[in-house]
């Protein structure tokens, strides 16, 4: 079911009912994905919004429709938006969606001699794991200290079997090199556990029983050890005292808190463990248009989906919605989950740290969005667009003497580099002509964009030549896409700088050298130039691998490259004479009688 939307007027469609509403923009694109317990007052308060800062106006101008989904229960809505915003992927519901799970040590009982590895996923593989840890650089760390501490190897499986000496961490008394010594670590797998043993410690407790190691070595004489226990007690120490924030109560906790602003807001997730900040994580999101159109426990729902939660986490929760949110991570993974606001005490000032670290960074970040859309601004007023343009494409041809062409596009969405929307093209047609190649590689784009109904500026890298060649093939007036074109500077003609052309216009568009706008558009340009770089040496290296020189004996990998380097193409290499091939690198006249008598003989008998 759909609501229309008018700008400032409520609507009575929708009903007083739980469920999900997806917000649609132009050309049907997905904005947003979001939750609510009562539909109509949720839309409303969009409609009704009458904010005059900055970008809240033009955000939520965006929105064309917004359609809905009855759902039974808030359990049920919870879920569904969840799903439904990774299907849709909405330009606005971007917050902490990373899939990367935290770090966790695993130990492989089955190996004679186990090692502690970093992994992100806990898999049914009969290994012994410790964590997960929200910080991987302490983490890092600690394994690293742990490692030293108690000579264990850190090197991989393979290089373990390969070893016939021991290296230099041997040398360095920093592991007692199980891989050409093993009658002499009958211990190993006793100093894995009892390193593996601090891993699941609490900081006291850790402390207590690194100092219980470092007395009893001490009064055996054994004092190397006794010094390894002493250096790893100060160094872990080193590491907890790194902490500017001091818990006296025991705490596992995740603290979220909420920065808005009129450009968006901000989300900062601070990770306490064993009563120290261990890690954070934030980011920043348009989509936050205001406070009232927040649903935290809907954030943190979706930012446990891919990782365990601790049992407890804080932030301004409404009291309605926090039971739902509090069932469904307590299933999901297995332990209680409990979600709670803080109104006083060391949790109230954690949660003050979150909110003043959410602010720094919205501070921060919110520049560059507002950047973007400055850019965006003047690009549609310098180039006289019709209708704003969100995204820009530069069309570069790669060649290296007329083998192997290539075309490349480069894509910027919002103002901002997109290099999953890449493409390349192998070039089929004729290759002498540059202008042909562009207008092949235009014509195979724009029946790519065929479809796509969002306006593009297509910025070809050339100049009045080129973009007169490519205007044909451009769609009638009411097409979506703008072309346009780039020309590099041509300090000789009186050119000093590059300059961009429209469509039916002699003189340039008035750019100075420095206008972000020109950068923009030559970062562009440089950007589809190094992409169709790698595509072309990836084409002519696959050929290279695959050509009629492997028949021949004696040519391998590094020749064929010298060879084709050197003439250009295959064809360039059967043409050349003995005397030519003795030129190229590596070639002697033996080998070059050889490779000219293949294609040669070849010629005679047939």
């Amino acid at each position: 079911m759909g609501v229309p939307v008018g700008m400032g007027q409520p609507t009575n469609e929708a009903p007083d009912k739980t469920g999900v509403y997806v917000m649609r923009g132009d050309h049907d694109r997905i904005l947003y994905v979001g939750k609510a317990l009562k539909l109509r007052s949720r839309i409303n308060q969009y409609l009704r919004l009458q904010d005059s800062r900055a970008m809240v106006p033009r955000l939520v101008r965006e929105i064309r429709d917004i359609e809905y989904i009855l759902t039974e229960s808030e359990k049920e809505a919870l879920l569904l938006e969840r799903q439904l915003i990774r299907k849709l992927k909405p330009k606005y519901n971007v917050l902490l969606r990373d899939d990367k799970n935290f770090l966790q040590v695993r130990i492989d009982d089955k190996a004679p001699f186990p090692r502690f590895e970093l992994v992100r996923r806990r898999l049914q593989d009969g290994g012994r794991y410790y964590g997960p840890f929200p910080s991987a650089s302490v983490l890092r760390e600690y394994v690293r200290l742990l490692s030293r501490a108690y000579r264990l190897r850190t090197c991989s499986d393979i290089k373990l079997r390969q070893r016939v000496r021991p290296c230099v961490m041997h040398q360095m008394g920093r592991c007692s090199a199980p891989c050409v010594f093993p009658d002499e670590n009958h211990d190993y797998r006793a100093r894995v556990l009892k390193a593996a043993e601090l891993l699941g410690k609490r900081q006291k407790d850790a402390v207590t029983l690194v100092e219980d190691m470092m007395g009893q070595a001490a009064s055996e004489e054994r004092f190397e050890d006794a010094a390894r226990y002493r250096d790893l007690l100060f160094a872990l120490q080193s590491i907890w005292s790194r902490q500017h924030v001091n818990v006296t109560m025991p705490l596992d906790a995740d603290i979220f808190a909420i920065h808005h602003g009129p450009l968006g807001g901000a989300i900062y997730v601070l990770h306490v463990r064993d009563s120290a900040v261990l890690g954070y994580d934030a980011d920043f999101n348009e989509g936050f248009i205001s406070p009232e159109t927040c649903d935290l426990e809907s954030i943190v729902f979706q930012y446990y989906e891919k990782r365990p939660p601790p049992g407890l986490v804080l932030g301004e929760f409404p009291k309605s919605g926090m039971l739902t949110a509090e069932q469904l991570l307590s299933e999901e993974h297995g332990h209680q989950v409990k979600l709670a606001h803080p109104r006083r005490g060391q949790k109230k000032a954690l949660l003050e740290i979150a909110r003043t670290n959410a602010a720094q960074v919205y501070v921060q970040r919110s520049k560059a969005t507002e950047s973007r859309y400055e850019l965006l601004d003047t690009l549609a007023a310098t180039l006289d667009l019709p209708e704003p343009v969100e995204v820009v494409e530069c069309i570069d041809i790669s060649s290296f003497q007329g083998s192997d062409a290539v075309g490349a596009v480069s894509v910027a969405r919002d103002g901002a580099l997109a290099k999953a929307e890449y493409r390349s093209f192998h070039i089929r047609g004729r290759t002498e002509s540059d202008f042909e190649m562009m207008e092949e590689v235009v014509r195979r784009r724009v029946k790519q964009l065929a479809d796509t109904t969002e306006p593009r500026l297509l910025l070809v890298d050339g100049g009045r030549a080129h973009l007169a060649r490519i205007l044909p093939l451009i769609p009638d007036a009411e097409s979506n896409l703008f072309p346009a074109a780039i020309a590099k500077a041509r300090p000789e003609q009186g050119l000093p700088y590059d300059r961009v052309y429209l469509p039916h216009q002699r003189e340039a568009v008035p750019l100075t050298p420095d206008s972000r706008l020109l950068l923009f558009f030559q970062s562009l340009r440089d950007e589809a130039h190094r992409f169709g770089i790698e595509f072309h040496r990836k084409k002519r290296q696959k050929r290279v691998m695959s050509s009629p020189l492997l028949e021949i004996p004696g040519i391998g990998k590094h020749r064929r490259l010298e060879l084709v380097r050197y003439f250009g193409s295959f064809k360039g290499v059967q043409e050349a004479t003995i005397g030519q091939l003795t030129q190229v690198k590596g070639i002697s006249t033996a080998m070059a009688r050889t490779i000219h008598g293949h294609f040669h003989d070849q010629e005679e008998s047939q």
